[in-house]
Order: structure tokens, then C-alpha cells, then sequence
């Protein structure tokens, strides 16, 4: 059986969500204004790139979760355990102005923003960050 907070839970299902593409992703289905910040939720930005190039996308601020760009899974992430702290974005992946590129982000834990999630951010570095300091990984 399934148990949360030691009561077993009766009469419930689960649901697999397509991560295989995310272009089937119904995001008019959500509204981020009734959305809890502690449920797991899809962020979706756009951004310009002029000269496309190889880069790092740094999650270090964010939980837990999954990173697309342009429907190109990046990878998961969970910076508190790590050891990495960016994820590899290769620049064929990019297209370069005036193209735009999406990013989603499908945060598991808790989104580093509060509901509207107007001030909302991730960011480009780079260089990687992999947990490392003083040539020693941390959190492992």
C-alpha cells in the first residue's frame, strides 16, 4: 500500500506525464496563480541567444527537477545534493536571433518563487559548476 504521513491512502491513481515531448504540454491548463509554490509545476520562459554558443545552465537557486530547451532534455537536477550545479546546454541545441528559444523547467520540490511566479529566473554561465571546491566534490 501507499502511505503519507502514516495513514494508508486508499483509491488513488497515478498518471505519467510525457517527457518525451514537450510540445504536448498543456500549459493553458495551468493557472500558476492557484498553484501551491510546493507542487510540482512546469516553467516555461523564452529567451534570445545572438551568437549561440556552448554554455551551462545554472539551477544552483532551484529544487529539484527536469530541464528542457527547445524540447532537448538537458537533464534533472537537485543542486542540494549535487554534486552539480549547472547542466550542459550544447549550442545546436540554441537557434540564434530572432529566434526565440524555450526553456521549461518541471520543478518536483519547491519553485525558488512564489505564486504569481512572476520573478521567476534562471540563468546562463560560463563555465560548469560541478560541485566542486578545493578539488574535492561537495555534497556527496
Amino acid at each position: 500500500g501507499v502511505f503519507l504521513n502514516g495513514k494508508l491512502i486508499e483509491d488513488w491513481q497515478s498518471a505519467s506525464i510525457p517527457l518525451n515531448n514537450t510540445e504536448t504540454l498543456n500549459f493553458n491548463l495551468l493557472s500558476s496563480d492557484i498553484l501551491p509554490s510546493k507542487n510540482a509545476v512546469f516553467f516555461r520562459g523564452n529567451f534570445a541567444s545572438n551568437k549561440p554558443s556552448d554554455t551551462f545552465l545554472n539551477v544552483d537557486n532551484w529544487s529539484k527537477g527536469v530541464a528542457f530547451i527547445n524540447g532537448f532534455n538537458l537533464g534533472r537536477y537537485w543542486p542540494a545534493k549535487g554534486p552539480q550545479k549547472t547542466l550542459y546546454v550544447p549550442a545546436n541545441i540554441l537557434k540564434p536571433s530572432p529566434s526565440m528559444n524555450e526553456l521549461i523547467l518541471f520543478e518536483v520540490d519547491s519553485a525558488p518563487c512564489q505564486p504569481p511566479y512572476s520573478n521567476c529566473y534562471a540563468s546562463f554561465v560560463d563555465t560548469p559548476n560541478i560541485g566542486l571546491k578545493n578539488g574535492v566534490f561537495n555534497n556527496i
